[in-house]
């Protein structure tokens, strides 16, 4: 396969890249989705939004809603130290990330005073508030930023292609693991295929195994445009696959029944993934326009195939041995990205074909 012509080095990274903001706005909006969704029934509380702040802690806390509040703020702590350190001081980063957490827990929680699905509380305040400000102390130590600004920076110049466009490239290709985090979706899938005849029973699905095979294409092909070499690609596909079972063998073990386990590897997910690294491994002989071209076929076939068949959300819950609040948020969260990704990921492909053209101009 043709490579993406070489650009400047000033452009390459870490002088220069904007990698850690991109992922830290990205956190930013994945934790204003899961905060407001569903976005439905909005009325007015007929009290101040503030009014929250005075009222008692429930009897009821669980410790499992404190670590999720607590975990969920964390990243952005943490990204947010990282994307400010080139412009202020680490205290200062740090400050500012901490009170940008605190900052951004309260304002979602009079937000969700207009949602009757929603209970705001200051105990929710303060653990994502702590989960920000943890993330920017560990952020801020001196071993961390080392590690991140050479061997992990030296790692990210070495596989992938730099500047900024590489730098959104790894930034799409994280929020698709976040599509794989429900694990009541098969590995690989869009959408939850085959309506469930007993909790624990579903009938094969074409549309399944074309949907695993797309997604598996689409991301593939993607991931192997942000490669060096065909070598590194092979590799990177190799260790998503693997990456993609763990969070979804990870999520099934914390989340669904015992029963239902390995219900995320399905039939659908195994013939699809076959026939998808078959049309991935024949793409190495293609040229890169062509390979481009595959990958947005791919990508809009998989929008195509999840919206051919539509079962209820709702039926999947009944996997799930865990019910607290945040359930349906997760879900939600992990459903919507799946959805969304392949439009942001033909946006991507825009942007790609762009810096092509305008990278061959310069070189004429």
């Amino acid at each position: 396969m043709a490579s993406l012509p070489a650009t400047d080095k000033s452009d390459s990274y870490p002088r220069g890249s904007r990698l850690a903001g991109y992922l830290a706005l990205a956190c930013l909006v994945l934790v204003v989705y899961a905060s407001l969704i569903p976005f439905t029934g909005w009325r007015d509380p007929g009290v101040e939004i503030w009014s929250f702040l005075f009222i008692p802690w429930s009897r009821h806390i669980r410790r499992f809603d404190i670590f999720i509040n607590f975990i969920a703020y964390l990243p952005l702590g943490f990204l947010l130290v990282l994307a400010l350190q080139s412009r202020l001081s680490i205290r200062g980063a740090m400050i500012i990330s901490a009170l940008t957490g605190f900052a951004l827990s309260l304002a979602m929680e009079a937000v969700q005073m207009y949602l009757p699905t929603r209970t705001s509380s200051t105990l929710d305040v303060l653990t994502n508030g702590l989960g920000g400000l943890a993330g920017a102390l560990i952020a801020a130590r001196q071993g961390v930023r080392n590690l991140i600004a050479i061997n992990l920076a030296d790692f990210r110049d070495r596989w992938f292609i730099p500047g900024n466009l590489g730098d959104l490239g790894l930034v799409l290709l994280g929020l698709w693991f976040v599509s794989q985090l429900n694990p009541s979706l098969p590995l690989l899938g869009i959408v939850f295929f085959g309506e469930i005849s007993s909790p624990f029973i579903r009938s094969f699905s074409l549309l399944g195994t074309l949907s695993v095979m797309c997604n598996l294409v689409g991301v593939s092909l993607l991931l192997m445009l942000l490669m060096r070499t065909a070598r590194a690609a092979l590799i990177a596909i190799l260790v998503l696959l693997l990456t993609a079972s763990v969070i979804k063998f990870l999520a099934a073990a914390v989340l669904l029944r015992p029963q239902a386990l390995l219900q995320w590897l399905t039939a659908e997910s195994v013939i699809g993934i076959g026939y998808g690294l078959f049309i991935v491994a024949a793409s190495l002989l293609l040229t890169l326009r062509r390979v481009i071209l595959l990958c947005a076929f791919a990508l809009t076939a998989g929008i195509f195939v999840s919206h051919l068949h539509r079962s209820d959300a709702q039926s999947a819950l009944a996997l799930f041995s865990w019910h607290y609040g945040h359930l349906l948020n997760f879900t939600g969260l992990a459903r919507i990205v799946a959805e969304l990704w392949p439009f942001a990921a033909l946006g991507y492909l825009c942007l790609f074909v762009q810096r092509l053209r305008s990278q061959l101009r310069h070189r004429v």
